[in-house]
């Protein structure tokens, strides 16, 4: 009698945690829909904390992991959404949905500011579903914003090599001596200075030779 027991116990524990996680997921999904966006996605992961494997099917599983991945897009946790919907995918055997959720994915990443993680879930996509209009826009998108972000990047590469080289001109100007700048003025004003020197000096010469020779009116002792 004690196994049956046993038995019924753990039937009346699993229908009561089954229960409690029904109730946590239409919790969730009311506030989800009442765009309650932050505490949908922390009662949907209480949700999965609740109920495990034990309590859900393969495709209540798929379900759960969406809702959680959309939760957490909304509330941009977007590597919770990336990690949410590619739990998601690897079970999905249809190529229309599964290239749906690589877009989901794609936008995931682009949100997050991962654009070449972006572009490969894009391109994913597309080759599941080449008739998605959608994708190839977000796509075409993607790629115009790393093509910019390419070009800025080259710009400051650029700018940067050019600011080295002026710093590297401007040192090696530094230690160079200045060169004097001609000027015909200042040759000519030199000129008149050397000769008012020279007639000067001439002057002076004379002067001395004057000087030296002997007077007649002196006295020869």
């Amino acid at each position: 009698m004690k196994w049956f027991f046993s038995i019924l116990s753990l039937i009346f524990n699993t229908q009561l945690g089954a229960q409690s996680f029904l109730d946590t997921v239409s919790d969730a999904q009311l506030k989800y829909k009442s765009k309650d966006f932050e505490q949908s996605f922390q009662t949907y992961k209480r949700a999965a904390a609740l109920g495990g494997d034990k309590f859900k099917a393969e495709s209540s599983k798929e379900n759960l992991n969406l809702e959680l991945a959309q939760a957490a897009y909304r509330v941009e946790a977007y590597d919770d959404a990336v990690n949410y919907y590619q739990a998601v995918v690897k079970d999905l055997k249809n190529p229309i949905q599964q290239s749906a959720i690589y877009h989901n994915i794609g936008n995931a990443y682009l949100k997050a500011g991962k654009v070449e993680d972006a572009i490969q879930y894009y391109k994913t996509s597309i080759k599941l579903n080449g008739t998605d209009l959608e994708t190839k826009s977000n796509l075409s998108k993607a790629l115009r914003m790393k093509k910019s972000a390419d070009e800025d990047k080259k710009i400051a590469k650029k700018d940067a090599s050019n600011s080295n080289k002026e710093d590297s001109q401007e040192g090696a100007s530094k230690n160079k001596s200045p060169e004097k700048e001609y000027s015909f003025e200042a040759q000519q004003k030199k000129q008149i200075l050397n000769q008012l020197l020279r007639k000067e000096a001439e002057t002076k010469r004379r002067i001395e030779e004057k000087r030296g020779q002997p007077s007649k009116k002196s006295k020869d002792w």
